[in-house]
């Protein structure tokens, strides 16, 4: 098993899909060893972000990232590569290199259902070496092989109506 035990996960949006796998981490037994929290690159999302935030993604989603890394020093930041990372990969990959060069030893992973746009990030944005790609790989197995499709209209107390994509 890893070395690594804590991790700061970077999830796309605050939506009912991150919510369960969030739910899923904490009471999943084969990823009890890990101490986890989250941040979100933003609050919520609609369908097709608009473009006029493009230039606040980058410094919100550094932001998020350097609060979280400071309160909970991680060993690992895993991204999560949905859907606000596949529209913004640049200012991922900008907001990671900020982050990297204020916390050196901390590894940067990914994971998610579709990895295309992560696999054709530059060499410097996510570590590989064995033990985060076991994390990786670990994540990944407990969320997308051999589960069923997330159980759409679930209740969970969110909702998406009025989506507001304001940066906070």
């Amino acid at each position: 098993m890893p070395t690594i035990k804590r991790i700061v996960v970077a999830e796309s949006t605050n939506d009912t899909i991150a919510f369960n796998r969030i739910t899923e981490i904490h009471t999943n037994l084969k990823l009890k060893e890990f101490t986890v929290s989250f941040v979100y690159a933003v609050d919520q999302v609609a369908e097709n972000l608009p473009f006029s935030i493009l230039p606040r993604i980058e410094e919100n989603l550094f932001s998020r990232i350097k609060a979280q890394v400071a309160h909970s020093n991680p060993q690992l930041l895993l991204i999560y590569t949905g859907f606000v990372f596949k529209q913004f990969p640049e200012q991922y990959y900008t907001a990671i290199r900020r982050i990297k060069t204020i916390t050196p030893d901390l590894l940067v992973g990914r994971f998610g259902a579709d990895t295309s746009t992560a696999k054709n990030a530059p060499d410097d944005i996510f570590d590989r070496t064995q033990e985060v790609m076991s994390v990786e790989s670990l994540f990944y197995n407990e969320f997308f092989v051999s589960k069923e499709p997330w159980p759409m209209g679930l209740d969970f107390g969110l909702s998406l109506e009025g989506i507001d994509v304001t940066m906070h």
